[in-house]
């Protein structure tokens, strides 16, 4: 299996991928730019990051894990 940062439509997110919209997030990137570098639609990023949000201590602040992403 070859290993790139090319998305294939109609597939599901690899983790690289997920990984690489967690640290884009941190570094403050809008949902607009990482769809744009994975490849992928607006709203399939739009959608992994409601997926994969879980919120963090008790607070209501949301944080994306690529992790809670692929569990789910």
């Amino acid at each position: 299996m070859k290993y790139t940062l090319e998305h294939v439509r109609n597939k599901h997110l690899t983790i690289c991928e997920r990984t690489l919209i967690q640290l884009r997030l941190k570094d403050g990137h809008t949902v607009y730019s990482i769809a744009k570098e994975i490849g992928c639609a607006y709203n399939t990023v739009k959608n992994e990051i409601r997926r994969g949000s879980k919120q963090i201590y008790r607070s209501r602040r949301l944080c994306y894990r690529a992790e809670t992403g692929e569990e789910r």
